[in-house]
């Protein structure tokens, strides 16, 4: 009986279609990764587009069909996501994180911030510290 159900798995396993990974997905990954790595130098979605030779407009149409994401929208969260972590973890005014990220103009950062998060940056740092430490000490 043992046997049989091993072999019935065996058999079932063999006829799974082979699952192939588009070529896409790697496109995709590629410029996950270019983001990551050049989201505070190259805000330019060019740069992104040529650098995986790719059309702007087709890049953000794989880019919509994958991510449900423009590329534009990508470097902005990479963005805000790098402004969330310092207004968090560091002691640098909101100044010093406007110049940190390449926005030079503090107030435009400022507006940019509380657009997306419907905080200025100082409401959400503040907000941030009144939540309690939720450390493993407190369970």
């Amino acid at each position: 009986m043992v046997k049989a159900t091993i072999q019935k798995i065996t058999t079932t396993n063999n006829e799974l279609p082979a699952i192939s990974i588009p070529a896409d997905h790697g496109i995709v990954q590629q410029v996950q990764c270019l983001i990551e790595m050049n989201y505070k130098a190259k805000r330019g979605q060019v740069f992104y587009a040529d650098t995986v030779n790719m059309e702007l407009t087709n890049l953000n149409r794989l880019l919509k069909k994958y991510l449900e994401k423009t590329l534009s929208s990508l470097i902005q969260d990479r963005i805000h996501k790098e402004a969330e972590y310092l207004l968090t973890e560091t002691t640098l005014s909101c100044k010093e994180i406007a110049f940190a990220l390449d926005t030079y103009d503090p107030p435009y950062f400022s507006r940019w911030f509380k657009k997306r998060t419907g905080l200025t940056p100082s409401q959400f740092r503040q907000k941030y510290q009144t939540l309690p430490d939720l450390t493993l000490k407190n369970f």
